[in-house]
C-alpha cells in the first residue's frame, strides 16, 4: 500500500488432494522421482502497519480405511515453503507462516511414507517495523485419526528429511517445528469402544532434520519436535540408524525446547 495499511494472504490449501473411497482396498497413492515444489509466498508494505499471510499444505491423502502411500525415489524432491514478509513504516508489522508437508489420513487402515529423496518443508516469516511480530510453524508429516491404523515409515538411507521453522521480527518472534506427528483418539468421544492403538514402524536411515529458529530483537520463542506419537496404546517400533537432529535456538536468551 502506498500509504496506510496493508495486507497479503498467500494461502495453497493442498497442492495435491487424493480422496479414495473403496474401504479396505482404497489406495490413495504419490510416487514422486522428479520435482514436486509448493509455495505459497505474501509480501505486505504499510504506512499504517503491515499484516502479510502465507499457508501452504503439500499433500492430502484420504483413504478411508485402506492404504495411502506416500513414496518418492532417490531423484525425487518434494518441498513445501510457506514465506510471508510483513514492512510497517508505522502501525504493526505482522507475519505469519504455516507450512504442512503431508497429511495422510486412513480411517483405520494403512499410511506408508517411503523417502529416498529430498522432502522439506520450511515455514519462514520476517517482520521489521516499528512494532513487529513474526510467527512460523511448520510440520513434516500429519496423521491424526479417529480409528487405531497402521503406519509403515521410512527415510531410506541417502534421504533427507528436513522441516524448518524461522521467525524474524524486529519485536517479538515465534517458531515450532514438528517432524512427525501421530494421533489416534478412539472411535467416540462419548465411551470406549475400541482401543485407540497405533501400530507399525518408523525407521530413519537417512538424515532426519527438524529446526526451530525464532530472532527478536525483543520476546523469542522456539519449540522443535522430532515426532509425537500419542495414543491409548502404542505397540510401535521407532529406529534410527542414521542421522537424527532435533534442534530449537533462540535470539536474545528467550526460551527454545
Amino acid at each position: 500500500a502506498a500509504t496506510g495499511a496493508a495486507t497479503a494472504i498467500a494461502y495453497v490449501s493442498d497442492g495435491i488432494a487424493q480422496y479414495a473411497t473403496g474401504g479396505i482396498s482404497s489406495l490413495a497413492s504419490i510416487v514422486n522421482d522428479g520435482a514436486i515444489n509448493i509455495a505459497a509466498v505474501a509480501y505486505a508494505t504499510g504506512t499504517a502497519g503491515a499484516n502479510a499471510t502465507a499457508t501452504a499444505m503439500g499433500a492430502e491423502q484420504d483413504a478411508n480405511g485402506g492404504t495411502a502411500s506416500f513414496v518418492q525415489g532417490s531423484d525425487g524432491t518434494f518441498a513445501v515453503t510457506a514465506r510471508p514478509n510483513a514492512s510497517a513504516t508505522g502501525g504493526t508489522a505482522s507475519a505469519n507462516a504455516d507450512a504442512e508437508g503431508l497429511q495422510q489420513d486412513v480411517a483405520g487402515g494403512l499410511a506408508l511414507f517411503d523417502n529416498a529423496g529430498l522432502f522439506d518443508v520450511a515455514a519462514v516469516a520476517y517482520a521489521t517495523g516499528s512494532s513487529a511480530v513474526a510467527n512460523a510453524h511448520a510440520l513434516g508429516h500429519d496423521l491424526n485419526e479417529g480409528e487405531s491404523f497402521e503406519i509403515d515409515w521410512v527415510n531410506q538411507e541417502g534421504g533427507t528429511f528436513e522441516v524448518s521453522a524461522d521467525a524474524t521480527a524486529f519485536g517479538s518472534a515465534y517458531a515450532t517445528a514438528v517432524g512427525v506427528s501421530a494421533s489416534v483418539f478412539g472411535q467416540t468421544t462419548l465411551y470406549a469402544t475400541a482401543p485407540a492403538q497405533l501400530s507399525g514402524s518408523i525407521v530413519n536411515d537417512g538424515t532426519f532434520s527438524v529446526l526451530a529458529h525464532a530472532n527478536g530483537s525483543g520476546t523469542s520463542g522456539a519449540i522443535a519436535t522430532g515426532i509425537v506419537l500419542n495414543s491409548g496404546v502404542n505397540t510401535m517400533e521407532v529406529t534410527n540408524t542414521g542421522t537424527f537432529n532435533v534442534e530449537a535456538s533462540t535470539a536474545a536468551g528467550g526460551p527454545a525446547t
